[in-house]
């Protein structure tokens, strides 16, 4: 079981339920602070708040909506920033659309129960400073729209709309969900809620060290990133320490260490078993196993090449036993990048150690 992070205090538990709250004000609007998330919003009182801070959500708001209607919701979550929006927009066009009657003329007929969902637009488009101010249209820049017709399987008729922007090396998608009595008033707000965005640097647990080293403060383990890596936020609670490199609208580079409970290791046996365990689960991979040193241990190491899609990739991942946790890091990069970088980022995998004295005191 992966170890996430917990709760330093109880002050720090009160700061953050004070933070959450939903502070009315004369306008009929309340404040979203997801701080931590690098976001804070203003939306309209009448939403609720159902999800806070919580994996890579930084809120989800409930939506009123007619008796007998689907769910209504406005959320926002966090991923990771391709090098332009542009990436978005290919992935969302690239999707199939679940139209029955565009079924391929060979595929099996879809029933009348069959949810449908119809893309009506999607573009990216520059930020606009009337609307969003000088500052933020410099910051923001771009922003990719989407919007779908949703059909469920009772024939309820409902809408989507998707707007993602970057910022702080971040993908931030906010994602409104209406049925079709309220969605052209929701989405109204919604905008006037984008417009109130301000945003951050996301928290990433993460401290600067001497010697170029990143502390995890919670976890009490650091390690040296190479040259032109970032500390970056994670894309789930198992993420203790997330850091991106180069960018590109198919990938992009990253590194994550996650860590469980100490418990033994049978490297040898896993060196032999897990290759052909990876090879089942992705034909196309190729995976290696060896055993490496580890500071004053041992770690399996396991090299997987594949090409999930356009472009070749490869993970190089080790799994050791710590004095406090056992851990799993992980970096995942471009094939031809891997290969041009593989000696530096050996040598980070190499720098991870367990810190025991204050920060303060700590250096390499």
């Amino acid at each position: 079981m992966f170890i996430r992070p917990i709760a330093v205090s109880v002050a720090c538990l009160v700061a953050g339920l004070a933070a959450m709250r939903l502070h009315a004000a004369e306008d009929g609007l309340r404040t979203v602070d997801a701080h931590r998330f690098g976001i804070v919003v203003r939306c309209p009182a009448a939403w609720k708040l159902t999800v806070w801070t919580r994996d890579n959500n930084a809120f989800v708001l409930g939506l009123p909506q007619e008796d007998g209607s689907p769910p209504g919701s406005v959320s926002c979550t966090l991923g990771i920033a391709p090098e332009t929006l542009a990436a978005v927009e290919k992935q969302v066009t690239a999707e199939r659309e679940s139209q029955p009657e565009k079924a391929a003329a060979n595929a099996k007929p879809a029933d009348d129960k069959t949810p449908r969902r119809k893309r009506l637009q999607a573009q990216v488009t520059d930020i606009s400073a009337e609307k969003f101010g000088a500052a933020q249209a410099k910051k923001l820049a771009r922003r990719f729209d989407a919007e779908w017709q949703l059909v469920d399987a009772r024939g309820r008729i409902s809408f989507e709309c998707q707007t993602s922007l970057i910022s702080e090396g971040t993908l931030y998608t906010f994602r409104l969900v209406s049925d079709e009595e309220h969605f052209e008033a929701y989405r109204l707000d919604f905008q006037e809620m984008l417009q109130s965005a301000q945003f951050s640097a996301p928290e990433t647990g993460l401290q600067q060290l001497d010697g170029g080293y990143w502390l995890q403060r919670e976890f009490r383990f650091a390690l040296r990133l190479p040259d032109g890596w970032r500390p970056a936020f994670g894309p789930d609670e198992k993420a203790l320490l997330f850091a991106t490199g180069k960018h590109r609208d198919t990938i992009t580079d990253q590194l994550q260490i996650s860590a469980s409970a100490v418990q033994p290791l049978d490297l040898e046996k896993l060196r032999d078993t897990l290759p052909a365990s990876i090879t089942a689960a992705d034909s196309h991979a190729k995976a290696t196993c060896k055993i490496v040193a580890q500071g004053a241990g041992a770690a399996l190491e396991t090299m997987i090449e594949t090409q999930p899609g356009e472009t070749a990739v490869i993970t190089l991942e080790r799994r050791f036993k710590g004095t406090a946790h056992n851990y799993e890091i992980r970096v995942k990069c471009e094939a031809a990048e891997f290969k041009k970088q593989e000696s530096a980022l050996r040598k980070t995998l190499d720098s991870f150690r367990e810190v025991a004295e204050t920060p303060q005191k700590e250096r390499f």
